[in-house]
Formats: C-alpha cells, structure tokens, sequence
C-alpha cells in the first residue's frame, strides 16, 4: 500500500466518528487489526480492503492513489489482472461471460497501448 494509506483509513474512520473497536465490530476483525492498519504495519487482503472502504465510505481509489493523484496506468493494469483471474465478476449486476471479459480486458489494454 501506499504511504498515504494509513492517513486515509484514520482519517475517514474519525470522519465517521467511530473508534477503531467499533470500526473493527463493523468488519468483524479485532481492533488490533484496524491499528495496524492505521499504523501501516499490516495490509488488509482485497476483500478486507473492499469492506473497509464500504464501510468506511471511501473509494478504493482513495486507498491506493498516492497523493489523491490516481495513477490510472497501475488501475487498470490491477483490472486487467483481476478480470483474468476472476471467474465471477460483476458488471451492472450480471456476472460476466468470458467474452465479456475478454472484450472489456482488450479495451483497457487498447487504453494502455498495451495489446
């Protein structure tokens, strides 16, 4: 994760005005976990991510953006990734065919110059 991770979690956790052991409640981990987190000593799974920006109100972009500047090369890249190791992707509420992904994987590597 980026330096700005640990910020961005405490800050929003205190945004809400919620404490680490009641953010940890909320996610179902201990409120150990959510200090680490904030101190930047552990790093959550994506799935933990995922539910601590939901929770937390935050995008995942906020998370992983350095300096609130979005690197869209490393997002898609990510995307990319995911779709090709993914079998149930959600897209407008339906899971996504292989040919789905496939097209969508080949206009974001059309977006990166990347074929």
């Amino acid at each position: 994760m980026n330096k700005n991770f640990k910020r961005t979690i405490k800050s929003a956790r205190r945004k809400l005005g919620i404490s680490q052991a009641e953010l940890a409640d909320m996610l179902d981990v201990s409120p150990s976990s959510i200090g680490m987190y904030e101190q930047g000593r552990r790093t959550p799974n994506y799935d933990m991510l995922k539910k601590l920006c939901d929770t937390l109100k935050i995008s995942v972009f906020d998370i992983l953006s350095e300096n609130r500047i979005l690197n869209a090369d490393t997002v898609l890249k990510n995307l990319i990734k995911y779709l090709s190791s993914s079998n149930n992707v959600i897209l407008n509420g339906r899971i996504m065919d292989e040919k789905k992904k496939n097209n969508v994987t080949y206009v974001l590597k059309l977006l990166l110059n990347d074929k």
